[in-house]
């Protein structure tokens, strides 16, 4: 086992963070596909190539809204997070992460209009699973891929 602490080796794209990507996951129990988006949402401002970071997050959310609903089990809307009640007669409380708020995360990780609407509308879906929600952050994610290419295409005029 090595010795290095987790903050030590945190990767180099979010160790200038107070707010972790990994700790927003653990705290909306985010499922892989959206925990995906976030983490590329998060990285996007911090890499040099913006636009392929948001077309990731992108990729990810259309894949998990487009995940077939099995009537038995719907996988996007079955929840992931623990209850706030005891799991038997004789268990202590589910461990409930640290809460982040979308203003906090926003302003952490300096994110622009748009993809603080886009993480306030993943925030509103892990709160109440819905393909709108998800449809609505991918909008904002686009609008915002569509600015960086405006940016581009200006500056190259």
């Amino acid at each position: 086992m090595s010795s290095i602490k987790m903050e030590e080796n945190s990767p180099y794209h979010i160790s200038n963070r107070t707010i972790q990507v990994i700790d927003v996951i653990e705290a909306w129990y985010l499922k892989f596909h959206i925990a995906s988006v976030i983490k590329h949402i998060a990285r996007a401002d911090q890499s040099s190539c913006e636009r392929e970071e948001l077309e990731k997050a992108l990729w990810y959310l259309n894949r998990f809204i487009n995940i077939p609903v099995d009537e038995e089990k719907d996988y996007q809307f079955y929840p992931t997070y623990p209850l706030e009640t005891p799991m038997s007669d004789d268990s202590e409380f589910v461990y409930i992460p640290k809460k982040f708020t979308v203003e906090e995360i926003s302003k952490d990780w300096k994110l622009d209009k748009d993809l603080k609407k886009a993480l306030n509308s993943l925030y509103e879906n892990a709160l109440l699973p819905s393909n709108a929600s998800l449809k609505e952050a991918g909008e904002y994610i686009k609008n915002k891929i569509r600015n960086l290419t405006l940016n581009q295409q200006n500056k190259g005029n």
